[in-house]
């Protein structure tokens, strides 16, 4: 059954930590199956800084469309320097098709808003998870960055995505939930 799904941003982050996985499960399959047919759990972390141009080279090594990011409230491009861990896990059954991932991404940022002086400083937490098995398909992404301006404004967001998938192919549970303030 072919189905068809808006690719959002968010879906977009959800698909990259799917096939992530998947190739890290690809990859390492001579390391998992040494270990038997039991539980097979690893996870992996970065600590580093990321920028624009580092962003940038990244989707292109994958091919896709690099869009630089953008101030919500004024909709300036900002040159952001971001300090960041970031640690993925993976939970998978050998004998079974079930599978678990996670990550959780925390990072000290700084962007700077093209067209004016006002440089943000703040802080960004993301987590998403997606289970598989053949009954359902899950998938949670939660996202939260505060910066404030040198000029004292501020940006807050927020959002809460989550999807189910049930095994006919139909989804049963699918929202978005961001929240913006400008401030």
């Amino acid at each position: 059954m072919i189905r068809t799904v808006e690719i959002t941003p968010i879906r977009r982050a959800l698909v990259l930590v799917a096939a992530t996985t998947t190739l890290l499960l690809a990859s390492t399959g001579t390391a998992f199956a040494s270990g038997g047919t039991h539980t097979q759990s690893f996870t992996e972390n970065f600590h580093g800084t990321l920028t624009n141009e580092m962003n940038k080279e990244l989707a292109e090594e994958r091919g896709e469309e690099y869009e630089p990011p953008v101030n919500p409230c004024t909709g300036n491009e900002l040159q952001v320097v971001e300090s960041t861990n970031l640690v993925n896990h993976i939970t998978f059954f050998p004998a079974s098709d079930e599978v678990w991932a996670t990550f959780t991404q925390t990072s000290r940022i700084t962007a700077t808003e093209e067209g004016t002086t006002t440089t943000y400083a703040g802080h960004t937490t993301f987590w998403g998870n997606f289970n598989v098995n053949r009954q359902n398909e899950t998938s949670t992404f939660t996202g939260t960055i505060r910066v404030k301006g040198s000029d004292g404004s501020t940006i807050s967001f927020h959002e809460v995505d989550h999807f189910t998938l049930l095994p006919n192919g139909k989804v049963a549970v699918e929202f978005a939930k961001p929240r913006l303030t400008c401030g």
